[in-house]
């Protein structure tokens, strides 16, 4: 396995390579100072695995990186590295599709850790990412009292209460104190609850849109392709393009396109049923896993009332769209893994935009062959 180092600083490049390669998957471990040199490094070297790549260069943000190399490279492992841990910085990076984040004054052996989790396919946020300075001034706004060696402690042990997960914690059999401490601590420590849910809740949502993120959606085919394997419950894999959604940014600018694909998304919501998963992908791209309908045609009769929710016309500053989307689908029997799936579904979408674009088409195994011939003819 090879892993490419992103800095500016060769220094810290060439100690993190000590680092890495006492890890016995790590084989070759390449060097970029740079974004540009970064993207062309990883075009030339197909065979890098992992990306470890600094929140700041030289010639820019990471992310604007890390966005770039996603757009090319799905599969690719990429971990932001930053001496910064403010959550808003990490959710940027989590959400940008970086697969964790990596503080750089970790230790040694946690940087390694780190590391092996991101390999293994986990997503890797600090248990630091909520600093004691951040503690304290939540606890002194709180307490509503000056900074005392009280209320140190009780950023400190709220801190570790959220660190190690303990959140049922709380104060309710103590007397309160002069000052309402015990009230306080039980108040910060809901306060670093809901910060820690929303982390979680925010690695996997799209903030444009609101939907659920790439990241989520092929968390969610797994399960989903699980759950037909071991206990025989179907679904349909559904991929949703915009048409002439460029045509809308082009024209109109990309604040009507945000408009737009927000929109699409209220009225993807509005159709799917609670047990399914709706994602967006990026871009213009959205998609579906729809549980419990197995048949082509009662996934066409639902994704036809989808197509035609999506075509309703709207007016975004006084701009009126009426919004075309081709939508191809697969059903998820007798595939024989998710891979295949996704192919399945994809052919489906460039069916119906190899028709004309603004339909519906369903697949199912077997019907691969001959739609990619009809396609190539």
């Amino acid at each position: 396995m090879n892993v490419l180092l992103v800095d500016d600083h060769s220094l810290y490049r060439e100690a993190l390579e000590m680092l890495i390669m006492q890890i016995s998957e790590v084989e070759e471990i390449y060097h970029a100072e740079s974004g540009n040199e970064a993207i062309e490094a990883v075009k030339n070297h197909p065979e890098i695995a992992l990306v470890l790549l600094d929140y700041n260069l030289d010639d820019g943000l990471g992310v604007d990186v890390l966005l770039r190399l996603r757009a090319r490279y799905p599969d690719l492992r990429i971990a932001m590295l930053s001496a910064d841990i403010q959550p808003d910085i990490i959710l940027q990076c989590i959400n940008s599709g970086a697969d964790g984040y990596i503080f750089k004054r970790m230790k040694s052996h946690e940087i390694n850790h780190a590391v092996e989790q991101i390999l293994a396919g986990e997503t890797f946020i600090p248990e630091g990412a909520l600093d004691k300075e951040a503690l304290l001034k939540a606890a002194r706004k709180k307490v509503g009292v000056p900074g005392t060696s009280n209320v140190e402690q009780l950023a400190a042990v709220a801190r570790h209460i959220v660190l190690e997960q303990d959140l049922s914690i709380r104060a309710h059999d103590v007397e309160e104190t002069p000052g309402g401490m015990v009230s306080a601590f039980n108040s910060l420590l809901d306060q670093l609850h809901d910060n820690q849910k929303q982390l979680k809740e925010m690695a996997f949502c799209d903030e444009l849109t609101g939907l659920y993120n790439r990241r989520y959606f092929l968390e969610q085919l797994e399960n989903a392709y699980s759950r037909q394997v071991h206990k025989g419950l179907g679904f349909t894999l559904v991929y949703i393009d915009l048409d002439f959604f460029k045509q809308v940014n082009d024209t109109h600018g990309h604040h009507v396109g945000d408009e737009l694909l927000r929109e699409v998304a209220v009225r993807i919501k509005h159709v799917a049923r609670d047990t399914d998963v709706t994602s967006r992908l990026g871009g213009d791209e959205f998609t579906m896993i729809v549980n419990g309908i197995t048949s082509a045609p009662a996934a066409k009769t639902y994704l036809e009332r989808l197509l035609g929710k999506l075509n309703e016309p709207l007016n975004i500053n006084d701009i009126s769209i009426k919004p075309s989307a081709s939508i191809g689908a697969a059903l998820s029997g007798q595939c024989p893994d998710i891979e295949q799936l996704m192919k399945l579904a994809d052919t489906a979408l460039y069916m119906v935009k190899n028709r004309g674009r603004n339909g519906v088409h369903v697949m199912a195994v077997g019907d691969g062959a001959s739609a990619l011939n009809g396609l190539t003819q």
